[in-house]
């Protein structure tokens, strides 16, 4: 047996984890199958995280456009439905790729999510009771960092064993945010 000393990092997390999971997490770090005998000391350090409070449409950055991996649905009135929009464009309701910009080809759609209880405009921390709702449909967050890094801003933990998985791309602009789908994550 070996003992040792370490400060264990857990990487951010944005979505809620349960406490097994977290245990798991760390007990299993970098693939190395160690079981932790006792904790002398542990600090938390925590803070919050504000989404901007408006969503409003956001276009695509130029150097996003030209990968031709994401659909910018231009929701300019009633811009809040701009989560429900980019699910249907990532679940290809419809196979004219010209017109997956327009609002007005996802209206019919609309009802095939189910969005009781959960409130719109969709933030980050509605998308478990969406997923709760909509049990074919799991939803994974990516996000941009300030160096315009695409980044996991929630990962689901159905992503392999829905129907439909969809990325979503979270735009944001000082005090509003914006749904975009990822059509591609390859490109």
């Amino acid at each position: 047996m070996q003992y040792t000393t370490a400060r264990f990092d857990i990487p951010l997390i944005t979505s809620y984890v349960d406490e097994s999971e977290e245990m798991d997490h760390l007990c299993c770090l970098n693939n190395i199958d160690w079981s932790i005998s006792h904790i002398n000391y542990v600090r938390l350090c925590w803070g919050s995280y504000h989404l901007p409070m408006k969503g409003s449409f956001i276009p695509t950055p130029k150097w996003l456009v030209s990968k031709c991996a994401v659909v910018n649905v231009r929701c300019f009135h009633g811009a809040h439905n701009s989560f429900q929009y980019s699910v249907l464009a990532r679940m290809n309701v419809f196979t004219i790729a010209h017109h997956k910009l327009r609002t007005s080809h996802y209206i019919p759609f609309m009802n095939l999510l189910t969005m009781d209880g959960v409130q719109t405009p969709v933030h980050l921390s509605s998308i478990d009771k969406f997923e709760k709702k909509n049990p074919d449909i799991s939803v994974s967050m990516l996000g941009l960092n300030d160096d315009q890094d695409i980044i996991s801003i929630r990962m689901s933990k159905f992503c392999s064993q829905r129907k439909y998985h969809v990325n979503l791309l979270m735009l944001t602009d000082e005090n509003k945010f914006h749904y975009i789908s990822v059509q591609s994550l390859w490109a």
